[in-house]
């Protein structure tokens, strides 16, 4: 059941002790079915989201889970008030402190940090693994198509699936764009776990930087010593340098995916970039 501005102030000021000062409607191309409300209460804002039948009910448990885990490491938001069963969440809206398009060295280093404890987390939700090469073949068998010719795909897949093979899995992000992050003083926040399962860190450490567009060797082999510390090495630069075209061009096969399973047109003003710089590369 879908739900108005006047019920949501309802909502809001049934289950919280706060009074509604301004309350906006707004939406998302990849969950357009549900709504999502900033409410502002004086000086703080809040943003309550219902989501609607359309959104399976395991990413509705997963996302319960892993909310009512994390909130209390800061890596999300916190979370005032939870009902799965109405599906009804309100969370502390976050304001970032860091502009992600110019980072500085020591904004660099928070998230570094922030990333190797997210990595790190110990929780109790099962999660399913991520792996990169599995979800090519998925979305090449859903989308019957490929996105270069099948020699160049194998030839990316191969320089890093050795890489990858050698490396410790953890829990990851694996859409880890900079639309989902936010740095905000001393905590990086990290948003959507639609993805989240076991994958080789250094894939959510070159998609991030690839979302970043930052292709500076000093900054990522900063980033990679901080990330790293005693444990950093020139295999891991070379590994870092193997995953760019795999994770561009898993990214290419998931946002194409998304956009047919939802029929919609999200993240199509990175998805001809990111195909013409997978093309260069090759």
């Amino acid at each position: 059941m879908s739900i108005n501005i006047k019920e949501a102030k309802t909502i809001f000021e049934t289950i919280t002790p706060y009074k509604v000062v301004n309350i906006e409607e707004f939406t998302t191309a990849k969950y357009k079915d549900n709504k999502f409300y900033i409410i502002n209460n004086l000086n703080e804002r809040y943003i309550l989201t219902k989501y609607t039948s359309n959104l399976s009910q395991k990413l509705i448990d997963q996302d319960y889970a892993l909310t009512l885990e994390m909130q209390g490491l800061k890596y999300i938001p916190d979370c005032l008030y939870y009902d799965k069963k109405e599906r009804v969440k309100i969370t502390e809206r976050i304001y970032p402190t860091a502009d992600l398009n110019f980072l500085t060295k020591s904004e660099i280093k928070v998230l570094a940090n922030s990333l190797r404890g997210f990595h790190h987390l110990r929780h109790t939700t099962p999660l399913t693994p991520f792996n990169p090469f599995e979800v090519i073949n998925e979305a090449r068998s859903f989308l019957n198509e490929h996105i270069l010719s099948l020699n160049v795909e194998k030839d990316i897949i191969n320089r890093a699936y050795a890489h990858y093979m050698k490396h410790e899995k953890v829990i990851c992000h694996n859409f880890l764009l900079k639309t989902n992050v936010i740095i905000n003083d001393k905590y990086t926040y990290f948003f959507n776990y639609d993805y989240m399962g076991l994958n080789d860190p250094l894939y959510d450490i070159v998609l991030l930087f690839i979302s970043l567009n930052i292709y500076d060797e000093d900054f990522i082999r900063y980033f990679l010593s901080i990330y790293y510390a005693h444990n950093y090495n020139e295999e891991l630069y070379n590994a870092y340098l193997a995953y760019i075209p795999l994770v561009k061009l898993v990214l290419i096969y998931t946002i194409r995916r998304i956009n047919k399973e939802y029929q919609s047109r999200e993240f199509n003003d990175i998805l001809t970039s990111l195909i013409l710089e997978l093309k260069n590369i090759n």
